[in-house]
């Protein structure tokens, strides 16, 4: 029997309940970098928005319950993932957003976004996988319009900035505590300077 539970997550003043689940990240408790990073980000109350890696859902949910005027998609490579990402946001009564299965970026086809939030994954499985939060920034570059934003979450020690600085003009570390920090990404290179 799959472990599974129920937990409440509260940002600013938007409250989800979330079915967490064995096989997906997160599963005995909302991460608290995931919450750290939805504190922190900055999302226009209009925007089109990118959970990458969405895991149960829990930043693409909070974005679409607290604005009905965001376009929110969120994407997981994991089938378990999109899965309980669909059920979340039908238990929340969120019917206005998209859950896809995609490997990375890869799935989203010409898809672009105002923001792209993603609480970046360190490991493939056990093993730790540097190459794997590179690939997933790069991605979020070509995907993001040349005016937006993607925000990352990390835990404090991994030096994203360096490999953020190949795919964006602006890396900024917008907080940080003990244990995590956030990044803002901005200006993709390669993106033109006005949005068309």
């Amino acid at each position: 029997m799959l472990f599974r539970s129920d937990h409440t997550l509260t940002v600013r003043k938007t409250t989800v309940t979330l079915r967490l689940g064995e096989g997906v990240f997160g599963a005995r408790g909302i991460d608290p970098a995931t919450t750290y990073l939805l504190d922190r980000a900055e999302v226009a109350d209009d925007a089109a928005v990118l959970d990458l890696g969405c895991g149960a859902g829990p930043i693409g949910i909070v974005l679409a319950a607290e604005s009905r005027r965001r376009r929110v998609v969120m994407s997981d490579v994991s089938k378990a993932a999109v899965d309980l990402a669909t059920a979340n946001a039908a238990r929340n009564g969120i019917t206005r957003v998209k859950v896809m299965l995609s490997d990375g970026t890869d799935g989203l086809d010409r898809d672009r976004f105002d923001v792209i939030l993603s609480n970046l994954p360190a490991h493939r499985g056990h093993v730790e996988d540097p190459s794997l939060a590179a690939r997933l920034i790069a991605g979020c570059a070509r995907h993001l319009v040349p005016s937006g934003a993607a925000w990352f979450v990390v835990n404090r020690a991994r030096a994203i900035e360096i490999v953020a600085a190949r795919a964006f003009r602006v890396v900024d570390v917008v907080d940080q505590n003990g244990r995590y920090k956030v990044v803002r990404c901005a200006a993709p290179r390669g993106a033109k300077a006005s949005r068309s």
